[in-house]
């Protein structure tokens, strides 16, 4: 397989990673491939769980309001036990 990398900074990083590691550059982008296409999977399959989860109801919606102010409540918690 042949990759083009358009972008000269990446290609850069590329050939530096590959000098200080010694591995091939060919072989520093299928192991970033082969883990990019793991957590697209992960991922998916994470929404498609919490998709039947909202289809079944047992997980229930709640608002960007509410989860702001849930967030909010765990940083200040957080914050205090810290201090």
């Amino acid at each position: 397989m042949e990759v083009r990398v358009s972008d000269q900074d990446l290609e850069e990083q590329l050939a530096d990673l590959a000098a200080s590691t010694g591995c091939a550059t060919d072989e520093l982008v299928e192991d970033a491939l082969f883990a990019y296409f793991v957590e697209l999977t992960n991922v998916s399959e994470t929404l498609d769980g919490r998709y039947d989860d909202l289809e079944s109801s047992r997980l229930v919606p709640i608002s960007s309001a509410a989860a702001r102010t849930r967030l909010n409540a765990r940083i200040d918690a957080h914050r205090t036990h810290l201090a």
